[in-house]
């Protein structure tokens, strides 16, 4: 006796139909599944530390569906790798901090336009309570970001232009001997070190300076407290202090190159920045400065001697 085809179709689709055929279906898949992951989590397990690879997180299994291994971090991967694409050669970093200072004073001319056109004066009070150094803002008002964020401020735009055509000059031969890492170190050392010259000299030296001028009694009755506080609000601005901090790493990474000295003498770089660093210092404690912030000067040039004898030097002739 032969089955009918017919019947045997029929059961054969009802049970396709069925929902006893879904539920195997589904726990045979979820078999494999389970299979396929236990033999990748022993094999990741069995292999040594050195042979995993990093980049990828291990294998699983969640709710019967089984993901690709997914790369960590692969937005910051990325930014990562532009960033080293970006400053893989030398002048990109010089550039970077030229675009730095040019930008922040962009937002002081914007500033000082809108107090003049508009008579708004918000944006300037910013820009002097978070881009100037001075003893109120950053011990009394707390500001300690003031001390990195001054140096990127410039008070005009022969003050700016002066700068970064002096910064071009001598970071070129520097960042090449060095490297961009410490180079970048020793320029925001530099400029944090000027910043602390300049607090400490504008309230603690000039008013011993001033009381040394007059009588003592009339000084201390009539103008110490008047003039301490004056001085405690002198602000500070420029990247000069780091500048220098830069120029001095240079000196001491080419003594005998020959510098200009006021325009007109051609001395070693050696000598040329011991004068103008000395020079500074007798017009800081003289106070024949007049607007210009020799102390930050001399704060800077200190910090990237102290920078080249405690890290550069022993790289260099080890």
């Amino acid at each position: 006796m032969q089955p009918n085809i017919d019947e045997l179709r029929d059961i054969r689709n009802s049970y396709y139909n069925s929902d006893a055929y879904n539920r195997n279906r589904r726990n045979n898949s979820n078999e494999r599944l389970r299979n396929r992951f236990n033999r990748n989590y022993n094999r990741f397990n069995d292999s040594s530390e050195s042979d995993r690879d990093s980049d990828y997180e291990e294998p699983y299994y969640n709710r019967g569906h089984y993901y690709r291994p997914k790369k960590r971090n692969g937005i910051f991967q990325k930014i990562n790798t532009i960033i080293k694409k970006i400053f893989n050669r030398n002048e990109n970093v010089i550039y970077a901090i030229i675009i730095q200072n040019i930008i922040v004073y962009i937002l002081w001319e914007y500033a000082i336009y809108n107090r003049e056109v508009n008579f708004d004066s918000e944006l300037l009070e910013f820009m002097h309570n978070h881009f100037t150094i001075s003893w109120s803002n950053l011990v009394r008002k707390k500001r300690y970001w003031t001390v990195l964020t001054s140096m990127f401020s410039h008070q005009d735009i022969i003050h700016l232009a002066n700068n970064m055509f002096t910064f071009y000059s001598f970071s070129l031969p520097v960042i090449k001997c060095i490297g961009k890492k410490k180079f970048i170190i020793s320029y925001l050392l530099s400029g944090i070190s000027s910043s602390l010259a300049h607090v400490f000299f504008y309230h603690s030296v000039v008013p011993k300076i001033n009381r040394s001028r007059y009588n003592n009694i009339f000084y201390d009755l009539f103008f110490s407290a008047y003039i301490k506080n004056s001085y405690d609000n002198v602000s500070g601005l420029g990247a000069s202090g780091a500048i220098t901090g830069i120029n001095t790493i240079f000196a001491c990474l080419y003594p005998t190159r020959l510098l200009t000295y006021n325009n007109y003498l051609r001395l070693p770089a050696w000598l040329t920045m011991s004068l103008f660093i000395f020079g500074d210092f007798y017009r800081s404690l003289t106070l024949t400065n007049g607007n210009i912030d020799t102390i930050g000067h001399v704060g800077g040039g200190i910090a990237g001697y102290l920078f080249y004898l405690y890290s550069l030097k022993p790289f260099i002739y080890r």
